[in-house]
């Protein structure tokens, strides 16, 4: 009886990505302005890239600055 039930919860189960009905309808022109702002963006990015750090670099100046005592309470 259960494996019945596991079953047919499993067949039952949807996946969002059978269902896009979320999405609602087709705008083209929201879709040009979205698409124009993250060019606009990947542009201003490039031309003046934010400075990173990678993760462990990140780590290690909290560290410091814990041990520096440089952090609030």
């Amino acid at each position: 009886m259960r494996e019945e039930l596991t079953r047919l919860i499993e067949a039952q189960r949807s996946s969002l990505l059978d269902d896009w009905c979320h999405e609602g309808p087709d705008d083209l022109d929201g879709d040009a302005a979205l698409l124009a702002e993250v060019l606009t963006q990947i542009e201003r990015e490039a031309a003046t890239p934010t400075p990173r750090i990678d993760w462990a670099a990140a780590k290690a100046e909290l560290a410091r600055a814990e041990a520096a005592g440089e952090l609030p309470d």
